[in-house]
């Protein structure tokens, strides 16, 4: 996992260059950032803690800001101090933020109901049907580079209203995060095997951007910290890992893989880990088979530790 920080030239405001004084502000993206319980989780807010505590710093989850993607992302633009995660970074962005990651990488995708049977080869076939955006997202401004018009979209401030109308018929694609997609339409209860890409429109890396005014060697400590998360520790497993394998969901694709093929896979990596553990975590994390099967692209596996004995 390559790290690094871009840091921009920026004037006006005084800099900010304490951790005490920065804002955090983030939207509803599970599993990358949501709120349960009353308080912020995800991905991206546990890697945020364990970032500003190599710092020296704790993380309070109470004051980061939920807000809708389209208010966070203004607010992060023109508000001294502000961090927004989970930015996606494209070019249209890079001089209007100073960025600190990757956090990890993502696709922006279509997805539709299997029995609608989309199939989308054009930039006019997504104009020909019902298709869902959030505001100011990346995947509205690749649309809108494809030449898709605004005036066809379905657009809300927020993915969660999207991906209701996606699961009762309202629209007929929705073009979002793929893993935020099929995350949110499990959480309404739907079966995920009912749903399918139809499209990939881009594959981007995930940063917190941190307001211009914010100073280049508090970015570059926060930066610092993410690297020591993905250092591996003594248990051959690293934070980034722990943090990443907590949250993603474990599915396996009923129509091509067997359940006694999954269950051998599973089988055979509890063998070797118990036999060589940072060994065959280092295989897995690199796609070596047998954990990656390269003939079934369906069948892999990925481990966690959660600090617990298995």
């Amino acid at each position: 996992m390559a790290l690094g920080a871009v840091l921009s030239n920026s004037v006006a405001l005084a800099e900010v260059a304490s951790a005490e004084d920065l804002v955090f502000i983030t939207e509803q993206f599970p599993p990358f950032s949501f709120e349960e319980g009353g308080m912020v989780q995800g991905i991206s807010v546990d890697l945020l803690e364990v970032a500003l505590n190599w710092m020296g710093f704790d993380l309070n989850r109470s004051e980061i800001l939920l807000l809708p993607w389209g208010e966070g992302y203004e607010r992060a633009l023109k508000e001294n101090g502000t961090v927004l995660f989970s930015t996606v970074r494209l070019s249209e962005r890079e001089e209007s933020f100073r960025w600190a990651g990757p956090i990890i990488t993502i696709k922006d995708v279509l997805v539709a109901r299997k029995e609608m049977g989309i199939e989308i080869n054009s930039p006019e076939d997504i104009s020909k049907y019902r298709t869902g955006a959030v505001e100011d997202d990346s995947t509205l401004i690749r649309l809108l580079g494809l030449g898709v018009r605004e005036e066809d979209l379905v657009i809300e401030e927020e993915a969660g209203a999207l991906v209701e109308m996606l699961a009762n018929g309202s629209i007929d694609l929705l073009a979002y995060e793929e893993i935020s997609t099929f995350d949110q339409l499990e959480k309404l209860g739907a079966d995920t095997s009912d749903y399918e890409v139809v499209r990939v429109l881009g594959v981007y890396d995930l940063y917190y951007a941190f307001n211009v005014n914010v100073s280049a060697s508090l970015v570059q400590a926060f930066h610092d910290g993410l690297k020591e998360a993905t250092k591996v520790g003594d248990d051959g497993v690293s934070d980034y890992q722990r943090i990443l394998y907590s949250h993603l969901p474990v599915r396996y694709s009923e129509e091509s893989v067997s359940e006694a093929r999954v269950v051998e896979l599973v089988a055979l990596t509890a063998s070797d880990l118990e036999e060589d553990a940072p060994a065959t975590l280092a295989e897995i994390d690199s796609g070596e088979p047998p954990y990656r099967n390269e003939d079934t692209p369906d069948l892999y596996v990925f481990v966690y530790d959660t600090k617990v004995n298995l």
